[in-house]
């Protein structure tokens, strides 16, 4: 009888543990794709931004978003 609650008792924290790192791994599957869609939004900004030749002040800092923002003083640092 006490193997067999033994038993159940480590198949039940096995299965608790793989369940914890199945869903983990989809959470970092989740993070990467995000991520990944992150890098391409800068990459596109960046290019609009180059050709647009952008020169901006602090009013027009103001008026953009914080990732634009970011992008553009990478830029302007690069020049």
């Amino acid at each position: 009888m006490g193997w067999c609650i033994l038993f159940f008792t480590i198949f039940i924290g096995l299965v608790f543990i793989s369940t914890f790192f199945h869903f983990k791994r989809i959470s970092n599957y989740e993070h990467q794709k995000n991520i990944k869609l992150i890098q391409k939004r800068f990459r596109l900004a960046s290019q609009q931004i180059r050709e647009r030749n952008l020169c901006l002040d602090r009013y027009h800092f103001l008026s953009y978003n914080l990732e634009e923002v970011l992008v553009v003083q990478k830029i302007q640092l690069d020049k």
